[in-house]
């Protein structure tokens, strides 16, 4: 299994970008829109990788950050979302695009990405709430990264239970224990919903 390749940019032709190390050149999967952000050809880049094994097929799929490969196997954990579509999901829209996009049951928005149709984008939607509930909202006990987050609080931060709730939905999402915090400081209204505050937390994300 591999983590990420370090290596120098060698070439990129349609969906797939080739990094060569030690003689040996790496094709690795990813979407068009990815590759701007992997730099130009020539550069010394790192890749962070999710290994896709089918009954026929041996593929690398490359992201420019870990919070890609988190969101690719997240996507693919719905039914009949494949490493392809997936790939693409990440390619049309940030991290905190596209977790509003399913908070907000935004199908239209979704429905946007080549190979989404509408069933496709409400089996999505309907799946990534559940699992972001079976994932975060109903763990009675607090995960490692959820409870370092937390330490980051003040005390008058964390009289809110929901906070919790709040940094594990975030985590689920990708992001690191320090940057939800973070948000939580700038974003969390004890007055508002669940729902709510997840998607403050996300657009203060955003604008980071």
């Amino acid at each position: 299994m591999f983590a990420y390749i370090k290596g120098r940019y060698a070439y990129a032709e349609g969906e797939t970008l080739v990094i060569e190390n030690q003689g040996l050149g790496y094709l690795v999967r990813t979407a068009a829109e990815l590759l701007p952000r992997f730099g130009r050809p020539g550069d010394e880049i790192t890749c962070y990788t999710s290994l896709v094994i089918r009954e026929n097929e041996l593929a690398i799929y490359g992201f420019p950050d870990r919070e890609g490969v988190t969101l690719f196997e997240l996507l693919q954990s719905v039914n009949g979302i494949g490493p392809k579509v997936a790939s693409l999901i990440i390619g049309h829209f940030r991290p905190d695009e596209l977790a509003l996009a399913v908070l907000a049951g935004d199908i239209k928005a979704l429905t946007q990405v080549k190979g989404l149709g509408k069933k496709g984008a409400e089996r999505l939607v309907l799946e990534l709430k559940d699992k972001l509930k079976k994932a975060g909202f109903e763990e009675s006990s607090l995960s490692p990264g959820v409870s370092a987050g937390l330490t980051e609080l003040a005390p008058e931060e964390l009289a809110d239970a929901q906070t919790a709730d709040v940094m594990r939905a975030l985590l689920v999402l990708g992001y690191s224990s320090q940057a939800a915090a973070s948000a939580v400081k700038t974003a969390y209204q004890a007055e508002a919903s669940l729902e709510s505050n997840i998607k403050n937390c996300l657009r203060s994300l955003s604008q980071a």
